[in-house]
């Protein structure tokens, strides 16, 4: 019942952006604000986690599509937020935040055309019951604590969950150097082609490495790279002739590539160890634990930037808030010898 599932989602998702874009007769309040902005990604999130079943589903049926055929996924995926990066700004100036919002309704609805494709067995009414609910979770576990699969997605959840100071930093962008709509829209271009490099590249280059190497390397290069941005705030940038609007477009590329290549190899390898029947449910558990991490990560990170009194008019503590975030990132390395050190997979043609 994939194609339901995805013509609900969609529908969802239409209702969402609508109703942020005004055209329900509701009183723009904050709870209604919030309920249409979580339609909306409810929507999104869903026939997100039923696609990913369907890659896992069709890469079963040839080995050789393995890896490749998830990286493709992703790589689609990447190209659209290309698009949406590329037009956001600039349409955000020229028509307003709710007509923005219109024009999003609408991408849903290919969502929904596109479910029409989906070749499906008629089946009869199923009834589910508990015990078959209990059997389902029970396999979806099995595969999460497997020796193979737990202690990789473990890393990248500690990963995931460290503090960050990206709402700090958004701030002293718009703040302190004054850059537009315009501009962080563009970095967010650059932030889409970075991800989609950064899947090519792990897709081309890296998939042979053995995992805990892999994973080591990728973390201790991620945390040198994240004392960066400590030259934008410090301004030592502009003394070496780094004009800011440069520094932070490349700074972007360099953390979303290191972001794509830590949680490709995750993705991967569950999708090798998935057993038939449970793939959009182990994929919704595994984003699931990945935004439940992330949501800890800036909570901590809200967390020490109220601490250290940082705020968007205020900016002295910013390097030091840079500097213990990043250096928590080094936490996770404790959980490296647990992963198993065997190559993640046949290289890709």
């Amino acid at each position: 019942r994939r194609q339901a599932y995805l013509v609900l989602s969609g529908l969802v998702s239409v209702i969402g952006w609508l109703g942020l874009a005004g055209w329900w007769p509701v009183q723009a309040t904050k709870e209604a604000t919030l309920l249409f902005m979580m339609l909306g990604n409810l929507g999104i999130a869903f026939s997100d986690v039923v696609v990913d079943g369907l890659v896992v589903e069709k890469a079963r049926d040839n080995p050789n599509l393995m890896g490749g055929l998830q990286s493709f996924s992703w790589a689609c995926r990447g190209f659209g937020a290309i698009l949406s990066a590329y037009f956001s700004g600039a349409l955000l100036d020229m028509i307003g935040v709710q007509n923005v919002f219109a024009i999003t309704a609408i991408l849903p609805l290919f969502v929904i055309i596109a479910s029409v494709l989906i070749e499906e067995s008629k089946q009869e009414t199923m009834r589910y019951s508990w015990d078959e609910a209990k059997a389902t979770m029970g396999q979806v576990w099995e595969v999460v604590r497997s020796p193979a699969v737990f202690p990789s997605v473990a890393f990248i959840l500690a990963w995931q969950a460290t503090p960050t100071a990206g709402s700090a930093m958004f701030y002293f962008y718009t703040n302190e150097l004054h850059f537009a709509p315009e501009f962080l829209g563009r970095s967010q271009l650059v932030g889409s082609l970075a991800s989609l490099a950064g899947i090519v590249l792990y897709n081309r280059v890296f998939a042979t490495v053995p995992l805990k190497d892999y994973l080591f390397r990728v973390q201790g290069i991620a945390v040198l790279l994240g004392f960066l941005p400590l030259l934008l705030v410090t301004r030592t940038n502009l003394a070496l002739n780094i004009p800011d609007q440069a520094f932070v477009l490349g700074d972007d590329v360099i953390q979303t590539v290191a972001g794509e290549l830590a949680h490709m190899p995750i993705l991967v390898l569950a999708a090798q160890l998935c057993p038939p029947g449970i793939e959009a449910t182990l994929f919704a558990l595994l984003m699931s634990l990945l935004n439940l991490a992330s949501f800890v990560s800036s909570n901590l990170g809200a967390f020490i930037t109220h601490l250290l009194e940082v705020n968007e008019s205020d900016f002295h503590n910013l390097s030091l808030l840079i500097l213990l975030c990043n250096i928590s990132g080094l936490l996770p390395l404790v959980l490296l010898p647990m992963l198993r050190d065997s190559k993640q997979r046949a290289p890709q043609a």
